[in-house]
């Protein structure tokens, strides 16, 4: 017998975190007002309301209304109350069951146009078993919500905003930065390459005209391209390892780590590459994919352009520098406004 919500998760807001039905099960199982002691009388009114919101065309028969109220008083009636009762029924007609059969998934359970106890109870057993599968969720839902109570606030502003000094200091001393993809971490890199050119936009005027990000994905466009046609060398055994020129057109820092031949030169890839190619190449039915890796190289350039404006003179050091110095008393002025 499923048991009944305990009170005391009425606290727990329901808003954003479960559709419609689960909202309306929870509610209606938390209702303390609603009885689950009905009269024989009050059973009846809710059996014509069966009739009536389902199109049944008759009445159920005094027998079969008995029956009905026996299953209640023995059955349901410790495990739901008035309001779950009728919500049961508005559920079923409305379609909003999801009741495993074999391969389906059925949305109510048919009536046959007649109001049986077997109807009766079928209706209510498989609202408790919706109702489980809401109070999974809540628990879940409520556990996460301690955890994340539990769990201290981990500020991270500062640490990115290191972290670019890092990347000032490394593109400069040896022309290498490595951005880690957008979907995933590299093991080295502590901030995704998207949330450090929003800080950094913060601090340093970033040109997001239409011109300069229309020359930048140009120039993404271009060193994909070089990529794709080096990484197709490599698989064909006709190069080794690559390393960029710090000093070239498009200042691609990524590629200074070596790239190692794939023994394997599976023909699957080699298409896949080749096909690619052709489609940033020409501009043609370019795949959310491609779009995915240009913006990324079209974020990165805009990061290193910044960068780029702040060269190491002459002389310089990084204790001297205007950009590292710049970040530096953003971070002493991010503190300060923490603290008070």
């Amino acid at each position: 017998m499923a048991e009944l919500i305990p009170a005391t998760l009425q606290s727990i807001s329901l808003a954003g975190t479960f559709n419609r039905v689960n909202s309306q099960i929870l509610q209606a199982a938390t209702n303390l007002a609603s009885r689950n002691d009905l009269t024989d009388k009050e059973i009846d009114v809710v059996l014509a309301r069966v009739v009536v919101i389902h199109g049944i065309k008759t009445l159920p028969s005094t027998e079969v209304a008995d029956l009905c109220l026996n299953a209640w008083e023995t059955k349901y009636k410790f495990s739901m109350n008035k309001d779950e009762l009728v919500l049961a029924f508005e559920l079923n007609v409305k379609g909003d069951f999801k009741i495993k059969s074999g391969s389906e998934v059925l949305h109510s359970i048919n009536h046959y146009q007649c109001l049986s106890v077997e109807f009766f109870c079928a209706v209510l057993n498989q609202y408790l078993s919706e109702r489980d599968e809401a109070i999974k969720k809540l628990n879940a839902a409520r556990k996460a919500e301690e955890d994340k109570q539990r769990k201290p606030a981990v500020d991270t502003t500062v640490k990115e905003m290191e972290s670019i000094i890092g990347d000032y200091q490394r593109y400069h001393e040896g022309g290498y930065v490595y951005f880690s993809p957008e979907n995933q971490f590299h093991p080295s890199i502590d901030f995704l390459l998207s949330t450090k050119l929003d800080t950094l936009s913060e601090m340093f005027d970033v040109d997001l005209s239409e011109d300069n990000i229309s020359k930048q994905r140009e120039r993404a466009r271009r060193i994909i391209l070089r990529n794709l046609n080096r990484d197709k060398r490599d698989r064909t055994g006709m190069g080794i390892s690559y390393k960029k020129n710090v000093n070239s057109e498009d200042g691609d820092a990524q590629d200074n780590a070596p790239i190692e031949s794939d023994p394997d030169r599976k023909p699957n890839a080699m298409l896949a590459i080749a096909n690619q190619y052709v489609r940033i190449k020409e501009g043609k039915l370019i795949t959310e994919g491609d779009e995915a890796l240009i913006q990324q190289q079209v974020r990165r350039l805009l990061y290193l352009q910044v960068i780029d404006k702040y060269l190491l003179k002459e002389g310089d050091t990084l204790e001297s520098n205007e950009f590292v110095n710049h970040i530096r008393e953003n971070i002493l002025l991010y503190q300060q406004n923490k603290q008070s």
